[in-house]
């Protein structure tokens, strides 16, 4: 269960007089307040001081949505530029430093350096001190119940997939796959955690692919990266399908990205540096000579968003603990011609426990 009283660990030890938190990430993470802003570091600051409860600064017209929403142990301040005639929540000020300023109190204040994307620092009267790690270290590990809602967000992803596959034939457009998954994911969850990657023949040789109007021909590779949101928690999941007959080439290496997964996942175990599963999965497909095509690391973190600590990249020495969820994801590219990737979520134990979203097993469509 997430709980403010972590934030609170962090001023004893740091020997702070209050926390402050931005970005759209921490402010659903430790107030359950879902910012819609289109600025990914959100509207809004959690304030927590010591001995007092925790409080939380947002715009005007934010305020009432977010009393019905936030966690009842946070108290919901609002701020607003202008006066408005006869509005019963008292203003906390004309905007977000003045809430902070009059929010806070004593001289050494912690704060989330990362997301800080105002000079706010330069508002408060006392020493500012980095506790971004600090916050890294409560939300890599996953309570029970977030990990619930990633099994949630995964089972919708699951379902999208079928969807997609219903609707993949000749002529259709990456985009309209795309516009039929995230339908589904809008319908049963909060939407998607990232904008889906949906990738048809030479286009699958682009990890990072950004969905077009390309259309699908027979005898070519699909490959669909997607992910659900559920309750502010994401799923991550990518699946490659060939369109048509496969080839024997194609064949052979889907069976090696495959096999790289498996090692990679069965190296994702708790008290293990997260550089090892990039090892297993890499070191895998150089002895193929393939490792040259696996153009990105083995996988990250997920939580409330779909890129977390810890990275699972190649001389990462962070140590994998028990509740990490990670993916493990490699991939082979070839520059013109297709590319596979195999990507679930893993939960870290004492054994790895896989979310499969989806089958693994080739599928020739």
């Amino acid at each position: 269960m997430r709980d403010y009283r972590l934030i609170e660990s962090i001023i004893e030890e740091e020997n702070l007089d209050c926390a402050i938190l931005f970005g759209a990430p921490n402010l659903l993470y430790f107030a359950n307040y879902f910012s819609i802003s289109e600025y990914r570091g959100g509207t809004g600051a959690f304030i927590k001081c010591k001995g007092e409860e925790p409080k939380i600064a947002v715009p005007v017209l934010e305020y009432e949505r977010v009393k019905e929403t936030a966690f009842k142990w946070v108290e919901v301040l609002a701020y607003s530029p202008y006066p408005i005639p006869g509005y019963e929540a008292p203003l906390a000020g004309k905007n977000l430093s003045d809430a902070i300023r009059n929010s806070v109190k004593g001289k050494a204040f912690g704060v989330d350096l990362e997301w800080t994307h105002y000079p706010y620092t330069k508002l408060i009267n006392g020493e500012v001190i980095d506790i971004s790690p600090r916050i890294w270290e409560i939300r890599k590990v996953k309570a029970s119940d977030e990990i619930e809602m990633m099994k949630r967000a995964n089972e919708i992803t699951g379902r999208a997939f079928e969807k997609a596959i219903e609707e993949l034939k000749e002529g259709v457009t990456e985009a309209e796959i795309a516009s039929y998954i995230e339908e589904v994911m809008r319908r049963e969850g909060d939407g998607f955690a990232f904008s889906s990657i949906v990738a048809f023949g030479e286009n699958s040789a682009f990890p990072h692919h950004f969905v077009s109007r390309r259309k699908l021909r027979r005898d070519e590779v699909v490959l669909i990266d997607i992910g659900a949101s559920y309750r502010g928690f994401c799923a991550d999941s990518t699946r490659t399908f060939f369109f048509g007959k496969a080839n024997e080439e194609f064949k052979r290496d889907y069976e090696l990205v495959k096999e790289a997964q498996t090692r990679g996942i069965e190296s994702a175990l708790a008290g293990k540096e997260a550089g090892e599963v990039d090892k297993a999965s890499r070191g895998f497909l150089d002895k193929y000579n393939k490792g040259k095509f696996f153009i990105h690391s083995t996988g990250h973190g997920i939580g409330v968003e779909v890129h977390e600590e810890p990275r699972v990249s190649s001389g990462s020495r962070q140590l994998l603990s028990k509740n990490m969820v990670i993916t493990v994801e490699p991939g082979v590219y070839y520059k013109g011609k297709y590319g596979i990737r195999i990507e679930d979520m893993v939960i870290i134990g004492e054994k790895p426990i896989t979310l499969e979203a989806f089958e693994k097993d080739l599928l020739e469509l």
